[in-house]
């Protein structure tokens, strides 16, 4: 059997970098991404962002993601700091692709 080791930062990190492709990347909600103000967007990233540390936090504590992570205030603690690398990978990430050029919006209606 297969098993896969990765710590809550580095999953968190990982789905950083994903959350930030994905509204680079998908047609669709890259046009409405794009339309919307830089708070609008930092608040829709780091909501994104937390509703997905909450959720593996919550397969952690059920034992349906295995990552090391106690279900205590220290693994409270833990998962603060792996919601910041979260934070920093996405940012990072939408730093390198937020200047690509304009979707054409008329093409993507069709």
């Amino acid at each position: 059997m297969f098993t896969f080791a990765i710590s809550p930062e580095a999953l968190l990190a990982l789905l950083g970098v994903i959350v930030s492709l994905t509204f680079s990347y998908f047609p669709k909600l890259r046009v409405r991404f794009a339309s919307l103000t830089a708070e609008a967007k930092s608040g829709i990233m780091i909501g994104v962002l937390f509703l997905l540390t909450a959720a593996v936090f919550g397969l952690g504590c059920g034992n349906i993601l295995i990552i090391g992570l106690a279900c205590d205030q220290n693994g409270v603690i833990h998962i603060v700091v792996a919601f910041i690398a979260a934070l920093v990978s996405n940012q990072g990430t939408w730093g390198v692709t937020k200047n690509l050029p304009a979707p054409d919006v008329k093409a993507l209606k069709k």
